[in-house]
């Protein structure tokens, strides 16, 4: 591996997915939840021990899809909406119920840009944003 792809590597994968998708997924979720008119359950800085585990979720997710997408794994899109289908049935029950709810909403719609970010943290890996 050249340098040059090294550096969109660390880009992509620190840069891009883990520093700048951090305070951007959850600007993306305060701003839905003030959209919403709920109540942000996810603080900004997350508490030790986590009592909540929005923030490493997120982290992790976008690691693992931003390789996937950067590799092109075949699969990869199916495994993001399976993946984000998944965590929103087990963490907001509003999904099993008959009706919809707010932070089920929210919820879904802040995967969603989790799953954006570690597609552009993939597209600087793959040296079509770099």
């Amino acid at each position: 591996m050249d340098k040059i792809t090294v550096i969109r590597w660390c880009v992509g994968v620190l840069g891009v997915s883990i520093v700048a998708g951090l305070p951007l997924t959850y600007l993306w979720y305060a701003f839905l939840c003030l959209v919403m008119g709920i109540d942000r359950k996810l603080p900004l800085i997350p508490t030790r021990p986590l009592k909540e585990t929005g923030h490493l979720t997120g982290v992790v997710e976008r690691l693992f899809f931003t390789v996937c997408v950067a590799m092109d794994l075949s699969g990869t899109a199916i495994a993001m909406i399976a993946w984000v289908v998944a965590k929103n049935s087990i963490l907001w029950p509003g999904f099993t119920r008959t009706g919809s709810s707010a932070q089920g909403t929210v919820s879904l719609l802040s995967s969603i840009g989790s799953m954006l970010i570690a597609i552009l943290g993939a597209a600087f890996c793959k040296g079509k944003l770099f």
